[in-house]
């Protein structure tokens, strides 16, 4: 079990662990210690999200420890900064909900299921704590860690898009109604998620629970990197919307010589990307594309490259984003006033796509139809109306300043390392 092979490389790392981290953090008064942790989800957005935080807190004089589920690219990332494997349970395909719809359905394929497993990662993530000693815990999609600190003395802090921060509600919301769900199955997922959440906190000697989502409740602070109409749960109510924060290095863009609009495209290879290109290629638009593992190329007025561009420079200077609807992406070109034509990959980009619609800033297509993708190009092509809504988003957000939130944020984190004496934002 990945667990307890995480158990035993922790005792292995602990050793030299010790030592550089003694060497590293001798106590200073007016510093904290801070875990950042990543224990869910793919892509680089989380990265994005924790790097200006980890960047932030450095700047301010305190001490930052990462424990990271993709370790190759944290460490690229953040060189200066100590970085852990995330402890995480790999689903063996037999017991993984396909296609996950509730945050209940999420939590029981990391393992929520089986009291072994989750007994496993707690204990690593308990082995993780007693090395780096933090006062505050950061959690970016992290419910294990979340679960795992109950009864620790440290602060808890979440920090995401709001996806993985579900509200206080039993049943969780189905964040894919458009799917044919059975609303009995989702309910006895949750339950059986319940039942072994339940057990690992009697285990701690912590109180159990009556919902999921008062674990989540459980926390000194929620700090929602989105605005709220971009909230994957419109049912929260009130929350501390502080928008999008953070980006990863990126090149400038160098737009090929083409007709206008330019068109920025950001997507997974699928037949309706294919057929996109091809389209835009034949208006002779001038376009570029960021493609993640595929060969940089031009083909006339279509630039192809596999290097990381800086999303805001890119907002500023295209005309329309086609996009798999990732959170973050999303949210910028939105703040840019740039509409956005959507190929979601995932339950949680197609949410985000169905809140940039109801906005009136986007348009969403199946990205595995190109007969239903280069309709949707030619509707885009020819009515303003989602350009309109878009730049609507942006001057309703036009006081909005990326640097100013994530200093709010660093404010907010501040404020509840004990003894510090600052103020929250």
């Amino acid at each position: 079990m990945l667990a307890g092979r995480f158990t035993q490389t922790v005792a292995g790392i602990v050793p030299w662990a010790e030592t550089a981290f003694k060497q590293l953090w001798e106590k200073d008064s007016g510093m904290a210690t801070f875990l950042l942790a990543w224990e869910l989800g793919g892509g680089l957005g989380h990265l994005g999200r924790l790097c200006p935080v980890a960047d932030g807190l450095r700047r301010r004089g305190h001490r930052v420890v990462l424990a990271a589920t993709d370790l190759v690219n944290a460490c690229r990332l953040m060189s200066d900064v100590p970085c852990l494997p995330a402890p995480i349970h790999i689903p063996q395909t037999p017991r993984t909900i396909a296609r996950p719809s509730t945050f209940a359905d999420i939590l029981y394929n990391a393992g929520w299921f089986d009291t072994d497993i989750l007994q496993g990662l707690v204990s690593s993530w308990h082995a993780m704590f007693d090395l780096v000693a933090p006062e505050v815990v950061v959690m970016d999609f992290s419910p294990t860690a979340l679960l795992a600190l109950q009864r620790w003395p440290a602060r808890t802090v979440l920090l995401g898009s709001g996806h993985a921060c579900p509200p206080d509600v039993s049943p969780l919301p189905d964040m894919c109604p458009w799917r044919d769900n059975y609303p009995d199955r989702l309910r006895a997922t949750e339950d059986q998620v319940l039942a072994h959440l339940n057990r690992q906190l009697d285990q701690q000697g912590a109180a159990t629970l009556d919902r999921v989502g008062q674990l989540f409740a459980r926390v000194d602070a929620n700090l929602l990197t989105t605005f709220p109409e971009l909230d994957h749960y419109p049912e929260r109510g009130d929350g501390d919307y502080r928008g999008v924060i953070g980006q990863l290095p990126g090149e400038r863009p160098d737009w090929p010589k083409g007709q206008r609009p330019r068109v920025f495209v950001y997507l997974k290879p699928s037949a309706s990307c294919d057929a996109l290109l091809s389209e835009l290629r034949r208006r002779e638009l001038s376009t570029l594309a960021f493609m993640p593992k595929c060969n940089a190329a031009q083909h006339g007025t279509l630039r192809i490259t596999d290097r990381p561009l800086a999303i805001d420079e890119i907002a500023s200077s295209c005309d329309l984003a086609i996009v798999n609807a990732g959170h973050n992406t999303v949210a910028r070109l939105l703040v840019a006033g740039r509409p956005i034509l959507a190929l979601p990959i995932s339950g949680e980009q197609e949410t985000v796509a169905n809140n940039a619609a109801r906005v009136g800033a986007a348009k969403k297509a199946a990205v595995d139809r190109p007969e239903d993708a280069l309709p949707a190009l030619e509707a885009m092509l020819k009515d303003d109306t989602y350009a309109r809504a878009a730049q609507q988003f942006s001057c309703k957000y036009a006081d909005f300043d990326v640097d100013r939130a994530l200093e709010t944020i660093l404010d907010s984190l501040e404020a509840q390392a004990p003894g510090l004496g600052r103020s929250s934002s």
